[in-house]
């Protein structure tokens, strides 16, 4: 979700809990964390690998950011959809929220 903020930081907890849904839900978001997890495990071994191979660390890190953007895709989408779906009094109060998150 981090890759979602400021924005998502400011939905309330039922937002919160719909952006999840529509992201496909905590299964969902647990296998792109899997995803992510093997991928660091990857770039783990190409740091530890002897000799070094730059390539080796390069797929791993493509691998890594190829995860990352999907989730980042797939919630920027969801986020969308979610704030379409507010009413305007909603919409300008995470505006506002924002704003205020700026100047602090």
């Amino acid at each position: 979700m981090r890759s979602l903020a400021p924005l998502a930081g400011e939905l309330n907890r039922d937002e919160m809990r719909m952006l999840i849904g529509r992201m496909g839900g905590r299964e969902g978001m647990g296998a792109a964390r899997r995803g992510i997890g093997a991928a660091n495990l990857q770039v783990e071994a190409a740091l530890r690998a002897t000799p070094f191979v730059p390539d080796a660390l390069m797929q791993a890190l493509s691998e890594q950011r190829g995860y990352r953007g999907a989730i980042q895709e797939s919630g920027h989408r969801a986020l969308v959809d979610l704030i379409a779906d507010m009413p305007p009094e909603r919409r300008a109060a995470l505006a506002d929220e924002l704003a205020e998150g700026r100047r602090r």
